[in-house]
């Protein structure tokens, strides 16, 4: 396990807010948190950020440096809403908008996920902040407004509607996405590349070494980092192990004065192996769901060689630590 932000002597006298600084709020339901987790919060707090991380879990355990509040004072009840994945994958994505857009209204200020990276010397200053996730869709993984923004109020009162709409991100970067055009706000929407420089196709990439230069290269200008944790949950990556020495995870880590013993690390070529893997299965998914599939004996074939594959990779990826 990582040695905790509040266990390394490279970081006392960095737990103190700053003046000037800004608040940032996020929330967590879930198990403890991880070093990754803890990753996201530090970058703040370092940077003399005020930190307050809400959880229905009054025991949680965080980072010094950051205030835990009771989920109850913005969204009462305790019912944590879910996103359940085809596979039957549990994701608190629904609840984890509501919230956002929620304290957003009423308190204004930054809210961030715990998958956000803090990447610049203090984040930026600005009244509103919000950026594309790739060209297309915004993404609300990070976000700066007033309190009572009309965009926020918008999502607020068209969320509840859109509960039980089947697509991932329905109430996140697809509204989001529709209310910034009807509400002519495209031009205040930041690039990619402020908050979003590694794509979700490259979520891989993080864990190889062989990417490192190209990533801090890419991410040099930006203010955020996000590392895409659904796509770790659909992965499957385990999060008590750290990441590959010299990857680009390993290198945020660093910064933070975060350290991992080379036996609590994962290994790079089982992360790729899994990627691998999760890649056959969601083609195989898509061609089962095509309606041509069903009568086309070449793609039987195609599935079967599919399968086939993943078993292999399977086998070779071993234990986690492999």
């Amino acid at each position: 396990m990582a040695i905790s932000a509040r266990e390394d002597a490279g970081m006392n006298g960095a737990l103190a807010t700053q003046p000037g600084a800004q608040e940032f709020r996020a929330f967590w339901s879930g198990p403890p948190l991880s070093a990754y987790e803890e990753l996201s919060l530090t970058t703040l707090v370092q940077r003399g950020q005020r930190v307050v991380l809400y959880s229905y879990d009054r025991t949680l355990r965080v980072p010094d440096g950051v205030v835990l509040a009771d989920a109850d004072e913005v969204l009462p009840g305790g019912r944590v809403r879910e996103f359940v994945y085809p596979s039957g994958e549990r994701s608190p994505a629904l609840h984890s908008d509501l919230f956002r857009y929620e304290a957003l209204r009423r308190f204004g200020g930054w809210y961030f996920d715990l998958d956000i990276v803090l990447l610049r010397d203090a984040p930026p200053a600005a009244d509103i902040y919000i950026a594309r996730q790739d060209d297309g869709q915004v993404n609300g993984a990070v976000m700066h407004f007033p309190s009572n923004a009309p965009l926020i109020v918008a999502a607020l009162a068209a969320a509840p509607a859109l509960l039980r709409e089947p697509e991932w991100g329905a109430i996140g970067p697809a509204l989001l996405t529709r209310i910034v055009r009807e509400q002519d706000m495209t031009r205040a929407v930041r690039p990619w590349t402020a908050a979003f420089p590694v794509r979700t196709s490259e979520t891989c990439q993080l864990f190889l070494p062989e990417h490192r230069e190209a990533l801090e290269s890419r991410t040099a200008d930006a203010d955020f980092v996000h590392l895409w944790n659904e796509i770790w949950r659909r992965v499957r990556v385990p999060k008590n192990y750290g990441p590959p020495e010299g990857s680009f995870l390993d290198s945020l880590f660093r910064r933070c004065g975060m350290r991992f013993p080379p036996e609590a690390r994962l290994s790079a070529q089982a992360v790729a192996s899994w990627f691998r893997e999760d890649n056959v299965r969601l083609e195989r998914d898509a061609m089962l769901a095509s309606t041509s599939w069903r009568i086309t004996a070449p793609f039987r074939t195609c599935v079967h060689a599919l399968r086939e594959a993943a078993a292999t990779v399977r086998g070779r990826s071993g234990s986690k630590m492999d």
